[in-house]
């Protein structure tokens, strides 16, 4: 799965970078909620580090940060007037190009609503690519919050700490039986993985180099996170 998109190809989290990651599995992507509770899509809570714009996602409104352009990332010369995306637009990407949607909830889970996780499923569904996505987030609360409006969505817990198969199983009990793991690949250990297996979960590492991917194909992990230029594994 493309990490941001294909990252190293375009600026992170653009259309570009979406569009250039058609042939992977599919492509990670990171989401906050605007002023006007429009979801949009961006690895920071502010837009400084990658348009020409200044201030909090939270503070602006999807109108205001359209006014500004992406001036930063890998080959952002060769794109003109790139904004950051709404969630709707990822999603028709990854509906065009054949790819599975990775989204991370960025947003505080406290400063979720129903409505807010509701407009997050609708938009998936809206796109054909209910059955075809996963919900990702490190904060578990938003993860319940998703799993307690939809039981069958796709779930995967981020975790970036020693992963301790006790505490990683009773966080995955709270967000369902179908709910698996995404993890930091330095953080794996065969204990948790074996855990993972008794209990039919799936797993995820990130960030994992193509050096690497023989590694952990050995290990048998279900899917791979990579800033890769090149998604195949053969």
């Amino acid at each position: 799965m493309a990490h941001r998109g294909a990252s190293n190809l375009a600026p992170e989290n653009s259309i570009p970078a979406f569009q250039l990651a058609k042939g992977s599995y599919g492509a990670e992507t990171d989401i906050w909620l605007t002023k006007d509770k429009q979801w949009v899509v961006s690895h920071d809570g502010t837009i400084d580090r990658m348009t020409n714009g200044h201030g909090a996602i939270k503070d602006l409104t999807l109108a205001q940060i359209k006014q500004y352009h992406i001036d930063s990332g890998v080959n952002v010369g060769k794109y003109q007037s790139l904004t950051l995306p709404t969630l709707k637009e990822y999603l028709t990407e990854m509906s065009n190009n054949n790819l599975r949607p990775i989204i991370e909830i960025k947003q505080p889970a406290s400063q979720m609503s129903d409505g807010d996780v509701q407009n997050l499923i609708a938009a998936v569904k809206n796109a054909g690519l209910y059955n075809n996505s996963t919900i990702i987030s490190l904060q578990c609360e938003a993860l319940k919050h998703v799993y307690a409006l939809d039981k069958k969505i796709s779930l995967e817990l981020l975790w970036d700490s020693a992963s301790d198969p006790v505490q990683l199983s009773e966080k995955l009990n709270e967000l369902g039986p179908k709910a698996g793991l995404d993890i930091n690949g330095k953080k794996l250990t065969s204990q948790t993985i074996q855990a993972l297996r008794q209990q039919g979960r799936r797993l995820n590492v990130w960030t994992i180099s193509p050096s690497e991917f023989p590694y952990y194909i050995g290990l048998g992990v279900d899917e791979i996170t990579t800033d890769a230029n090149s998604f195949s594994l053969n």
